[in-house]
């Protein structure tokens, strides 16, 4: 068995800010902070709260020259404490309601507006979160509702994972990317593995 650990230092300092937007004009203004010259460490943004919130770990001599970069954006410092509390909501899901289920799709910066409208289209006002640091996104949904929505998120192309609740764990977009081909190709060119599914497939664990 063998174990690779991925570490790194911590930064000497730290800044969080806060930015007010409405939903419609996130995904706007997601892309210009992930396309500053120095990229914030972390983006997350709630739609329903209509917040983004951006950190920047740097060098304490750094930090004035990085909040100017986002000083058009309107963006406002948190202060040490409450940027503590704030990182540990989201690490926690506190965010998320407690009942129904928790989905997480993978959703890069290009897919946000694609997602949202899928979003738009589903039952109901659906809580949901973007975290542009794993490029994933994350929606609290009633179990009642919980299905159609998996149903839809597949039909236009995002893989669901189910990390809270009930339902299958894993749910692959049909049809699969080419990518998905290529690197089964890759690592089993002589077909030794299973055969990469052509359909929707379920799995009960992760």
């Amino acid at each position: 068995t063998e174990i690779t650990l991925r570490v790194c230092p911590l930064p000497a300092a730290q800044q969080t800010f806060v930015i007010d937007c409405t939903a419609v004009g996130m995904s706007r203004q997601i892309a210009a902070l992930a396309n500053l010259p120095t990229r914030p460490a972390a983006i997350e943004a709630s739609p329903i709260a209509g917040k983004i919130w951006i950190r920047f770990d740097a060098p304490e001599s750094a930090l004035p020259a990085l909040a100017k970069s986002i000083e058009p954006m309107a963006a406002q410092p948190l202060t040490a404490p409450a940027a503590a509390a704030i990182w540990a909501d989201l690490r926690e899901f506190h965010w998320a309601s407690s009942e129904g289920a928790l989905l997480k799709i993978p959703a890069g910066l290009g897919a946000l507006d694609r997602l949202r409208a899928v979003i738009d289209s589903s039952d109901g006002t659906l809580d949901w979160h973007i975290s542009l640091g794993g490029d994933v996104v994350y929606i609290a949904v009633p179990d009642l509702a919980a299905e159609a929505l998996r149903g839809k998120l597949t039909e236009t192309g995002f893989a669901v994972q189910t990390i809270r609740g009930s339902g299958p764990r894993l749910l692959l977009p049909h049809p699969l990317p080419q990518i998905v081909h290529d690197l089964k190709t890759c690592f089993d060119p002589d077909g030794r593995l299973a055969a990469v599914p052509g359909t929707v497939r379920e799995t009960t664990g992760v």
